[in-house]
């Protein structure tokens, strides 16, 4: 049985770094990045903003620029301990799809590096649940299709599976066919192209390359326009890409994605594995 990984304080103090300097050389998304995308949201002084996954507060600086109205949650204590050294109205211990906080309380949720990570049904309803009518949610998240030629992007999946990181890759246009049922409409997208475009603040701006389906990450806005349906919806993740799928195919490891991780991460270090 693997090891199912845990966000404690030896990942946080890894997201700390991880977020000063890259490990594979490409630019992580600075304040002034996630500030471009939050002042689309038209967030005014009186309303109130969940801060979905705060780790140690890093973003409390550019929420703080359109409200005081703050509010944070974490999975692990530690960090919501040192959240709370900025001045949240108040950062609390939780779970994405399970939130102590009021139905239509938040004006506004942004997920900011956080959506791979959780059981994204759950947690659109419980988006849902908390944020009034009309509401707006930001989220950033990695797309399933992203180019072949994308070696980082291939090296940085393989690594992160290999530790038993939790990421799903998202089929964006299954997304967007369930979000009706959810009770969202798709406000804004953007897309890049490649891993560490993101960092850059490159989307693609192109109508044809917009329409595109072969992209690394991506940025959304959506917007409460109702409650969820109760209806089903079809799941548009996977834990493995489809670029990944298709390389795995090519050299002979058939369906087996993470034999062909171990076996790539071999052969890029001289023999040694993972372990």
């Amino acid at each position: 049985m693997e090891e199912k990984f845990e966000f404690g304080s030896t990942y946080h103090e890894y997201f700390r770094n991880a977020v000063n300097k890259s490990l594979d050389g490409t630019v992580i998304p600075g304040l002034d990045v996630c500030n471009y995308y939050v002042n689309l949201l038209g967030v005014e002084p009186r309303h109130r903003l969940l801060d979905l996954g705060c780790s140690y507060g890093r973003l409390y600086p550019v929420f703080a620029n359109y409200t005081k109205e703050v509010f944070g949650v974490d999975v692990d204590l530690e960090v919501v301990n040192e959240a709370n050294n900025s001045p949240y109205v108040i950062a609390i211990v939780g779970q994405a799809e399970k939130l102590a906080f009021p139905s239509n309380f938040f004006d506004n949720v942004v997920a900011w590096g956080v959506f791979d990570i959780v059981n994204q049904i759950e947690c659109l309803k419980e988006t849902n649940r908390i944020l009034k009518t009309g509401g707006k949610f930001l989220f950033t998240a990695k797309g399933a299709h992203y180019p072949d030629s994308d070696s980082l992007a291939f090296i940085a999946e393989r690594n992160a599976k290999l530790k038993n990181f939790p990421n799903k890759f998202i089929d964006l246009g299954l997304l967007m066919q369930a979000l009706p049922s959810l009770g969202f409409n798709i406000e804004q997208k953007f897309l890049f192209s490649k891993r560490g475009h993101l960092g850059l603040n490159q989307a693609l701006n192109d109508p044809k390359e917009i329409q595109t389906d072969s992209f690394y990450e991506f940025a959304a806005i959506l917007k409460k326009v109702s409650e969820p349906s109760g209806a089903s919806v079809k799941e548009w993740w996977n834990e493995f890409s489809v670029t990944a799928k298709a390389k795995a195919e090519r050299e002979g490891f058939g369906t087996d994605v993470l034999g062909y991780f171990r076996k790539s991460f071999e052969t890029d270090n001289g023999g040694r594995s993972n372990d």
